[in-house]
């Protein structure tokens, strides 16, 4: 008993420029510029990377906003603590202590954590795999 085939088939034989040519294209599909195409035109990619944009502009708005807030809370109250002082003490005190209030605020707005506290929820594609199956 033989195979028998049910369809038309066709055999082929490689030389050797053929199996260069093969390797050399199978070479080009891990190349880092192709795998930059794939990702940059997946849509998975595209809407992770947008997600991602959003999100960081999102935290640096935030964060400008509450310095904002911080800022003007500050100001209200360090001028409410100068009518009190000015009123008990007079107005050379009230400018000392302006001044060291303001060099003790910028060390603690350096310090400041940067973490937001925000989870993403959508996570980075994986990358394409070509290895062979």
């Amino acid at each position: 008993m033989g195979l028998r085939s049910k369809t038309k088939l066709e055999a082929f034989a490689l030389i050797a420029e053929d199996l260069k040519f093969v390797a050399s294209q199978f070479r080009r599909l891990h190349s880092k510029q192709l795998r930059h195409k794939f990702r940059f035109y997946s849509h998975q990619w595209r809407t992770w990377a947008a997600c991602f944009i959003q999100a960081a502009w999102r935290r640096h708005k935030k964060r400008k906003e509450a310095a904002e807030l911080r800022a003007k809370e500050s100001l209200v109250a360090a001028s409410e603590a100068e009518n009190e002082i000015a009123k008990k003490y007079g107005k050379g005190f009230v400018v000392y202590g302006t001044r060291v209030a303001r060099s003790t605020r910028k060390g603690v707005n350096m310090h400041s954590g940067t973490n937001s506290g925000v989870v993403s929820s959508l996570q980075k594609p994986t990358e394409p795999d070509f290895s062979d199956e």
